[in-house]
């Protein structure tokens, strides 16, 4: 590596759908970007695909574990005068250059009333703890919304003045006007996406509005669990488990579908939402906290009731007067490449 300094983005365990969307939004934009030979990309060798998509981009491939990580960054810790780490976790060693952790895993922060088991549960204890000794009291850290930065000033006991909130979120626009009357939840098969009372939630609508249709498109493989459940569906209920899809399948199909239903128990930033906003869906959704942040819903729902859940459903494919879900935040990605570039 020439000894110029640079800006590297380390993107090691970024892995998640809703984080490499993050970064393919970054990527995009590095591609058209004047000052793209000042980046350097750290990915793990599970995001090696990347190498070809953004040709123009220099990338660093290790392997995913921190053993690689730290020799990475003893080896390299002089080359670089800003910082991003993109999947939560600080640097493995202590840098002299500027450093900003993107944080964007608010399971980590809490786990109220989701369920997980012991060893889920001791696991993210100890990615906690990694992340709290490996953190300085200077570096900044970055989130998705104010609700995050409440939670990681709490949790982690980090300065409000130092997490700053900058969304990430590529700005799509549809002219898709014709929609299908179906409803599309881009879910996972986690416990906090909820899937099992939206199931429910959605027989019970079908077998009470027997008049009507209803098309429930969910991204996931069907379980046992769900098995069991789907064998009460009545004929009017179509379910379609499309199991794992790329972002761009997902986005073509909400474009098409005329609502986007999310009775997720907690997000980070709830990504879909506002996809689902900008593509011109109904957007009917948990009222909690995190929606409330992005987004202004159709109708909202209690996700830890079915009878609500249905409700809404219900409420959904009745009534000719909804009003249209609004966008209450802005992509702040050009602003964070923007500080980046700043020596």
């Amino acid at each position: 590596m020439n000894y110029k300094k640079q800006v590297l983005i380390d993107c090691c365990y970024l892995n998640s759908p809703g984080g490499r969307t993050i970064l393919f939004d970054i990527l995009n934009k590095l591609q058209t970007n004047i000052n793209c030979n000042l980046f350097v990309i750290l990915i793990d060798f599970r995001n090696q695909d990347l190498v070809k998509s953004f040709k123009k981009i220099t990338f660093k491939i290790i392997s995913n574990d921190e053993y690689s990580r730290v020799i990475f960054y003893k080896n390299n810790r002089n080359f670089f005068y800003n910082v991003l780490c993109l999947s939560n976790v600080p640097p493995p060693v202590k840098l002299k250059a500027k450093v900003y952790i993107y944080f964007h895993n608010n399971i980590l922060l809490s786990t109220k009333n989701l369920n997980l088991d012991i060893k889920t549960r001791l696991n993210f204890y100890l990615k906690k703890s990694y992340i709290k000794w490996l953190n300085h009291s200077e570096y900044r850290w970055l989130v998705q919304s104010d609700l995050m930065r409440n939670n990681l000033s709490n949790k982690f006991r980090i300065s409000k003045e130092k997490i700053n909130v900058y969304p990430i979120f590529e700005d799509l626009r549809s002219g898709n006007t014709t929609k299908q009357d179906s409803f599309i939840y881009p879910s996972s098969n986690s416990k906090h996406k909820n899937n099992i009372r939206l199931i429910k939630a959605f027989i019970q609508s079908a077998v009470k509005l027997t008049h009507l249709s209803f098309n429930l498109k969910i991204t996931i493989n069907k379980t046992a669990e769900i098995d069991k459940v789907i064998l009460k569906a009545p004929k009017n209920l179509t379910v379609d488990f499309l199991g794992i899809l790329s972002r761009d399948e997902v986005i073509n199909l909400a474009s098409k579908s005329k609502f986007l239903i999310f009775p997720s128990l907690t997000e980070s930033f709830g990504l879909p939402l506002i996809e689902g906003c900008q593509l011109g869906c109904y957007v009917i959704s948990s009222n909690l906290p995190y929606v409330n942040q992005v987004i202004k819903p159709t109708l909202t729902f209690d996700p830890y009731s079915v009878d609500s859940i249905s409700e809404m459903i219900n409420q959904s494919v009745q009534d000719k007067n909804l009003i249209f879900t609004e966008m209450k935040v802005e992509s702040a990605t050009q602003l964070i490449l923007n500080e980046l570039t700043n020596v």
